[in-house]
């Protein structure tokens, strides 16, 4: 791949984000390493990296987050799949990420799973923009930095 076809592998960073922005809550929290950042700027979303949480922390931090009305997913490249489960799986239920992806992108190079709601439904497709020309066209910067919304 040459330089002026990087854009086709990093696309999927603002694919996701858009993803985010059109389809979740406002108040949704992102639990992802390789995604946060894009999450965070090209969705408006809050993140939280799970690389630094520990790991008998997990569900408990799903279930506040739920429980405080801030929907938790867990977005994760599909390189991370079995690191995430080697960091949490022993320790709960939401590291075994055994349950239906909620969205998927390209060829489930990407996952998000939706960590509130668990129960089999159907998979949205992220549009993946890495198939066509080159957006060249800049998006509408979202407010930086990310207002931090403690409730």
């Amino acid at each position: 791949m040459g330089a002026l076809d990087l854009w086709r592998v990093e696309q999927r960073y603002v694919d996701v984000g858009r993803y985010f922005a059109a389809h979740t809550d406002p108040r949704a929290v992102a639990i992802s390493v390789q995604q946060s950042g894009s999450i965070r700027h090209y969705g408006g979303r809050l993140t939280l990296r799970w690389d630094a949480l520990d790991p008998g922390w997990l569900d408990r931090v799903v279930e506040h987050l739920a429980a405080t009305g801030r929907h938790p997913y867990v977005v994760v490249d599909i390189e991370e799949v079995e690191p995430f489960r080697a960091r949490f799986q022993p320790q709960g239920r939401v590291g075994a990420l055994d349950w239906t992806p909620a969205a998927v992108l390209g060829r489930s190079r990407v996952l998000v799973f939706d960590a509130a709601d668990r129960r089999a439904r159907r998979t949205d497709v992220i549009p993946d923009g890495s198939n066509g020309s080159p957006a060249w066209r800049c998006d509408r910067p979202q407010r930086w930095p990310t207002p931090l919304r403690m409730e």
